[in-house]
C-alpha cells in the first residue's frame, strides 16, 4: 500500500508558490500513513524540465528538508507527483526502486503491485534499473512513445497483459502540457478549483481533504475503477476519459 498525491496547475492557474507548497506538504505528510520507507516527489515546469527528489524516510521528515521546499516553490513548476512509499520488492535505500520512477522521458508513480512483472520485463526486453515491479508500467509507457508522444492505445493494450493491482500518476516529459492518471482496482481522489484553475489528487478522500483544508471551490472530479484520464492543462476541467483493462489480483 501506497500513497500517491499531487498538484497539477492549468495554464489560468493562479496559486501562488507559498500556497502550492503548503498543499503538497500536508499531502505528502498525512500521505505517510500509506508509506513510510520512502518518500519522493516530481516537479516539471511547462518546457518538461523536471526536477526529482526521493529519499528513504517519512513524509513529516522529507518536507522539513530545505531543498524539497525549494523545489515546491519553484516559480514555473507546473506539475508535481508526490508518493509515499510502503516498501514490498525492492528495498527503500536503493533510489531506484524508489518513487517517482524515470524511464526516459516518462515520470510516474504507482500504487499496487504487479505480480507478472519479472515475466513481462523478459518479454519486452525492457531496460530495468531496479527491483521494484512498478517499474515496469513505465518502460511499458516509454515502449508505447511515438516521435516523443505518449501512444495511449498502445500503452493500453500493454495494460491488458499486467496481472495484479495499479493505481497510477505519470507524465512524459516530451508533452509537458498533460498528465495521465489510470485509476485501476486501487483508489484516488480528484479535486478541481476553478477559481485556482488546479487538480489535486491523493490516494484518499481524506488525505486529500486534509491537504487542501478550506479556501477553495474544491470539487470532485468523477473517475471511474479501471479506467484512464488524460487531464490536458488547458482544459482541466473536461478529462478524458479511455477504458482500461488488466487481470485483477488482490
Amino acid at each position: 500500500m501506497c500513497g500517491l498525491n499531487g498538484l497539477v496547475l492549468g495554464s489560468g492557474a493562479e496559486m501562488v508558490p507559498e500556497l502550492r507548497a503548503e498543499l503538497m506538504t500536508r499531502l505528502l505528510s498525512i500521505g505517510e500513513a500509506r508509506g513510510r520507507h520512502a518518500t519522493g516527489v516530481a516537479i516539471v515546469d511547462e518546457t518538461g524540465e523536471a526536477v526529482v527528489i526521493k529519499r528513504p524516510e517519512r513524509g513529516r521528515l522529507f518536507v522539513t528538508r530545505p531543498e524539497v521546499q525549494t523545489a515546491l516553490r519553484e516559480p514555473g513548476a507546473r506539475i508535481i507527483l508526490g508518493h509515499n512509499r510502503f516498501a514490498t520488492r525492492g528495498h527503500w535505500l536503493n533510489p531506484d526502486n524508489n518513487h517517482p520512477i524515470i524511464a526516459g522521458t516518462i515520470i510516474g508513480t504507482h500504487n499496487g503491485t504487479i505480480d507478472n512483472a519479472d515475466k513481462l520485463f523478459r518479454k519486452h526486453r525492457l531496460t530495468r534499473r531496479g527491483e521494484v515491479d512498478s517499474e515496469l508500467i513505465f518502460r511499458l509507457a516509454e515502449k508505447s512513445l511515438t516521435r516523443g508522444r505518449l501512444g495511449l492505445l498502445r500503452f493500453a493494450r500493454y495494460t491488458r497483459q499486467l496481472s495484479g493491482s495499479l493505481t497510477v500518476a505519470m507524465i512524459n516529459l516530451g508533452e509537458p502540457g498533460q498528465m495521465v492518471m489510470v485509476k485501476g482496482d486501487q483508489p484516488l481522489t480528484i479535486k478541481y478549483s476553478s477559481s485556482l484553475d488546479a487538480l489535486a489528487y491523493a490516494s484518499t478522500e481524506m488525505a486529500l481533504d486534509y491537504g487542501l483544508k478550506a479556501g477553495a471551490d474544491w470539487r470532485v472530479v468523477p473517475m471511474p475503477y479501471m479506467t484512464l484520464a488524460i487531464f490536458k492543462r488547458d482544459n482541466l476541467s473536461s478529462p478524458e476519459y479511455r477504458a482500461i483493462e488488466y487481470e485483477v489480483v488482490e
